[in-house]
């Protein structure tokens, strides 16, 4: 069941979002790996898992902050396929993303490799550097297709409505543009327009850029493999 709101949504998406740094694009890129390995979802499957994927990132409209901040250390893609609800597969999968990308940044000191940014915001950084790096305007349409929707996975956190369709409209907007054209949307950076110009070279440059543009290469690679390796699995029980 999904509730179609078009007023909330339309008016959501003029609004000046201003969002944290997710490496939304990159999770939608993982998810369609997903489907290509599993083809267990139909359509409306897909948007739903999409939907509570995304979900996951969404923050309070009195103070911003991230609602979820817990992570599923121990979802495994077997525990997520077995899921009945697209929507709470789609929700662990975003902690299935973050520790596989986590340790893959661990094991090959990419925070290392990032000069001039300070610490505090690296994090924040390198997930805008991954959404520059996967940036597809196609996957990022079919994506943002589904956030005039709002799932009923959703609406049971008790989470008010008008609130989810303006982070519906938030998430729009971000998936709409390429993020080193859209850094003005990115909340507590306290970016000048001086600044603002350096960021964007800087994010344009590192992705096209060795070691960063092999590390994210392996790191898509090393979902690629996972996602085969329970694709065997699953063909021999």
């Amino acid at each position: 069941m999904k509730l179609f709101l078009p007023i909330l949504f339309i008016v959501s998406c003029y609004l000046q979002p201003l969002l944290e740094a997710k490496s939304i694009m990159f999770q939608v890129l993982v998810a369609e790996k997903w489907f290509n390995t599993t083809e267990k979802y139909n359509a409306s499957e897909k948007q739903d898992f999409i939907l509570g994927l995304l979900f996951h990132n969404i923050e309070d409209s009195k103070d911003g902050n991230k609602i979820f901040n817990s992570i599923e250390e121990d979802i495994t893609l077997e525990k997520i396929h077995a899921d009945s609800s697209a929507f709470s597969a789609g929700f662990s999968f975003y902690s299935f993303v973050q520790n596989l990308k986590k340790k893959h940044a661990i094991r090959h000191n990419v925070y290392d490799q990032i000069t001039g940014i300070e610490r505090e915001y690296m994090t924040n950084f390198l997930e805008l550097l991954e959404d520059e790096f996967v940036y597809d305007p196609k996957i990022c349409a079919k994506a943002a297709s589904h956030l005039s929707m709002i799932s009923i996975g959703e609406i049971v956190t008790g989470i008010p409505i008008e609130d989810i369709a303006v982070w519906h409209g938030n998430l729009y907007n971000y998936l709409s543009i390429r993020p080193s054209e859209n850094l003005h949307i990115i909340k507590n950076w306290q970016l000048s327009e001086e600044k603002r110009p350096i960021l964007k070279a800087a994010l344009i440059y590192l992705a096209a850029k060795n070691p960063i543009r092999v590390h994210l290469e392996d790191l898509l690679l090393a979902y690629d493999t996972t996602f085969e390796i329970f694709k065997l699995k699953q063909q021999q029980i």
